[in-house]
């Protein structure tokens, strides 16, 4: 949509724009759920993959890379509730959905991005510096987690994840696809 579009009532165009709700709505990124649209619009951005179509909420995965399904999770030092403050665990969120009488994960691959700055002052999730990327095959996370639903940080490290910068994350992602 253009986002300097009006608002209007029966035909006639009102004060404000979509720009205006947007910034409204969705300006504070460092927000949980925004911050995980965020670094899905980033995967999307560093494969290339077209955003034209806007975000599917529904779909079971987030995105799709070269036939590959993809998970994209987002976690922070810096959390948001009513303001910023340092956590003491990093977690991650692992979606799961029934098969039959299995329980499995929707995706074939899930990229783990955390903004690792510490600093509020300086934290910025749109410089992509701050910004590390964890890939990792799903198989590898069921092998050892089975369907539990969360993950903290200290066992994404210890499954080895490909570690990816913004600037690497697609050459990451490549090499971690090929052995799908």
């Amino acid at each position: 949509m253009d986002g300097n579009k009006k608002f209007s009532d029966n035909g006639s165009p009102l004060d404000y724009s979509l720009n205006e709700f947007w910034e409204w709505y969705a300006s504070d990124l460092m927000h949980g759920p925004l911050r995980g649209a965020l670094a899905e619009y980033i995967i999307a951005q560093a494969l290339n993959i077209d955003c034209s179509s806007g975000r599917n909420l529904w779909a079971a995965y987030d995105l799709e890379y070269q036939g590959h399904s993809i998970e994209v999770k987002s976690s922070a030092y810096l959390q948001k509730k009513e303001h910023l403050h340092l956590t003491k665990r990093l977690t991650f969120s692992i979606d799961t959905h029934k098969h039959g009488a299995e329980t499995k994960h929707h995706a074939e691959l899930y990229i783990f991005c955390l903004i690792h700055c510490k600093d509020e002052a300086v934290c910025n999730p749109m410089d992509l510096s701050q910004w590390t990327f964890y890939i990792l095959p799903t198989a590898e996370i069921e092998k050892l987690l089975g369907n539990k639903r969360t993950m903290s940080f200290r066992t994404l490290v210890s499954l080895n994840p490909t570690i990816a910068s913004y600037k690497s994350l697609k050459q990451g992602i490549d090499e971690v696809c090929k052995n799908l």
